[in-house]
């Protein structure tokens, strides 16, 4: 158990022991091992760092921007800061209201902004504080291409699809919408309005350049779009993934050599320590809470589908060992009170002796009092995430990873 609390405390350090754990035992780029996936793009010399990682200095500590993103775990504190605060926010396909550590937090801080724009497919716990709310397309309304798999398919083959249907109603592609936010703003960037018809949504894809940065990618395969569109059924499959080649291509260090323990480690390892002891000085019935997975919703979506709404999917219980809850004069179905420093929820509890003893689960995405959708209204649940941390000292600093498993809460009778 303490090594899942480590991992989720500390993300890339955790990667990094597996990945040398691999390459220890002779495994790491080895048919049985960890093959490298590149798909149809090897991504390896884009990703690369020049010099070393640094940071900077702000009211919430050191911070490092990843390819330009701060760490999400102190939105809400930025936007409560008394200086230099965020004002206005653009929420793009995602719902941090409930996919973030301290919703309610959040809430707060969303209430608090001058402006807030949401583009998504259909309404959220997040878009109910949105000024403005923008249908954008679906998956069946748009042309596409299979980026999110990239680097994770067996068998690397790439496929193209246009729209099926056109787009419904007001529904627009995300991009259109943002060209036509800053032709609004005054900027060179208007776009013609969009028609029902295949040719002109396709035209504009490719007159404002919207396919330039996946052609360039397609040429590291010696293909572009227009020639997967025109392969039997969309799709080309591409040779199977071979061994051999991840340290001649792939390393990217200036010696081409790894370094199994970098200097940035050192304050993670740091880190490492004194969360063992932490471990050790907590009390011996200290509960973690760790993040609960099912396969009938993900994350936030999927709600709002009657279908998946079965008899044992109507909520999302705390999940406890027989043992721990009998020791809180506890039973199968007992409304409870879970909390921490840093929030709590209000749910029942399931009995589960899978779970290790001093572990509870929470499915997290839930919280849907206020999201607009019907059904997911009807049974929604409560915000795990509320008892996440947020703010300084809520993430790992090399990757911005929050931490989001191994969380210590009390469980009470409510």
């Amino acid at each position: 158990m303490s090594t899942g609390v480590n991992m989720g405390r500390q993300g890339s350090l955790a990667y990094w022991l597996l990945y040398m754990l691999s390459l220890v035992t002779g495994n790491l780029d080895k048919p049985g091992g960890n093959i490298h996936s590149v798909g149809f793009y090897p991504a390896a010399k884009a990703g690369r760092r020049q010099g070393p990682v640094t940071y900077e200095d702000s009211p919430y500590g050191e911070i490092r921007r990843v390819r330009g993103s701060l760490p999400g775990a102190l939105l809400g504190d930025m936007i409560l800061a008394e200086e230099n605060p965020i004002r206005g926010l653009v929420v793009i396909s995602g719902n941090p209201l409930l996919s973030m550590g301290s919703g309610e937090k959040l809430a707060k801080a969303f209430e608090k902004l001058e402006f807030m724009v949401v583009i998504d497919i259909y309404p959220s716990a997040t878009s109910h504080y949105a000024d403005f709310v923008l249908p954008a397309t679906d998956m069946y309304e748009r042309p596409d291409i299979n980026l999110a798999g990239l680097g994770l398919q067996r068998q690397p083959f790439i496929q193209y699809t246009s729209f099926v249907v056109p787009p419904r109603e007001e529904r627009r592609p995300e991009w259109w919408i943002l060209r036509k936010i800053e032709a609004a703003q005054g900027l060179d960037a208007d776009v013609e309005d969009l028609d029902e018809s295949q040719e002109t949504y396709e035209r504009l894809l490719r007159e404002n350049g919207l396919f330039n940065r996946i052609n360039h990618m397609l040429t590291q395969s010696n293909l572009s779009i227009d020639e997967v569109a025109s392969a039997d059924n969309s799709t080309v499959v591409l040779n199977p993934l071979t061994s051999g080649s991840f340290f001649s291509n792939s390393v990217q260090t200036e010696t081409g050599r790894i370094d199994c323990c970098p200097d940035v480690f050192d304050e993670a390892i740091q880190t490492c320590h004194d969360i063992y002891d932490e471990l050790l000085a907590e009390p011996a019935d200290q509960l973690k809470m760790i993040s609960r997975r099912t396969n009938y919703m993900l994350n936030s979506w999927f709600h709002n589908v009657q279908s998946l709404k079965r008899p044992t999917q109507l909520s999302n219980p705390v999940y406890m060992h027989p043992e721990d809850a009998r020791a809180r004069n506890l039973g199968d179905g007992s409304e409870v009170r879970v909390s921490n420093n840093f929030g709590e929820i209000t749910t029942e509890v399931v009995l589960d002796e899978s779970l290790t003893r001093g572990t509870v689960a929470i499915t997290h995405g839930w919280g849907h009092q206020q999201s607009g959708l019907s059904v997911a209204k009807q049974h929604p649940g409560t915000n795990a995430n509320n008892l996440l941390p947020s703010g300084p000292g809520s993430f790992e600093k090399i990757s911005n990873q929050s931490f989001m498993t191994g969380i210590p809460v009390d469980v009470e009778a409510a």
